[in-house]
């Protein structure tokens, strides 16, 4: 993100334009949204929120709430929240909508950019 005229990630932008992807469950994710949710920033509609479930596959990464795998009895699930960009059931399906030939190692957090729909930065210190 930056303040400088015409950047690509602009750090004003208008609200919803940065999607953060976060899990309850990665100590990394958790310091990028509390420092979303300290700043005001989803409480005023600037950055959305997804948890993605405990649920950590090597292959695919983290899983996100989907219809096939959610039900009111987990509790986990009830914590979590679906993708509301696309849908999708991995952080893996978003690293390759960023880029198609990714082949690297999948993680959260991921800050999200809707407008270009790509990917600004998984590093939690960056996203802080």
């Amino acid at each position: 993100l930056s303040s400088e005229p015409n950047a690509k990630f602009p750090l004003v932008a208008k609200p919803r334009r940065y999607h953060l992807y976060s899990s309850h469950s990665c100590p990394w994710s958790q310091s990028a949204t509390l420092a979303v949710k300290l700043r005001g920033l989803e409480a005023s509609n600037h950055i959305g929120i997804t948890y993605a479930l405990p649920i950590r596959d090597d292959a695919y990464g983290w899983e996100f709430i989907t219809k096939d795998n959610n039900t009111d009895t987990d509790d986990d699930k009830k914590v979590c929240s679906p993708d509301p960009n696309y849908g999708m059931s991995h952080a893996a399906k978003l690293y390759l909508k960023a880029d198609p030939e990714y082949t690297g190692y999948v993680t959260l957090p991921i800050l999200w950019d809707t407008h270009h729909e790509t990917i600004v930065s998984n590093e939690s210190m960056d996203i802080i």
